[in-house]
C-alpha cells in the first residue's frame, strides 16, 4: 500500500462507488480499515506454563532413587 502515501507522507483513499458524499466518505472508511487490519501485526498468543504432573514428580523421584542406589554401590566396602 506504498504507492497510496504521497510525498508530503499523506495517505490518499478515494471511493466513487456510491452516488452520495456520505456513502463513498463511509466505504473509503471501511477500505481504510482493511488496511489497516491486514497490516496490524497480531501478538503472539502465549501460553502459559504448567507445573509437572503428579506422575512426572514419581517417576522422577523413582529415577533418583535409582541413581542413589547405583551410586552407593560405588563407595568403598569398609569392613
Amino acid at each position: 500500500e506504498s504507492n497510496r502515501i504521497s510525498q508530503e507522507g499523506y495517505m490518499a483513499i478515494s471511493s466513487q462507488e456510491h452516488r452520495t458524499q456520505l456513502n463513498n466518505r463511509k466505504e473509503a472508511l471501511k477500505k481504510l480499515e482493511a488496511i489497516l487490519r491486514v497490516s496490524w501485526v497480531r501478538p503472539k498468543v502465549r501460553n502459559m506454563r504448567k507445573g509437572l504432573s503428579k506422575r512426572t514428580k514419581e517417576n522422577r523421584k523413582e529415577m533418583k532413587r535409582k541413581n542413589s542406589l547405583k551410586k552407593e554401590g560405588r563407595r568403598k566396602v569398609d569392613f
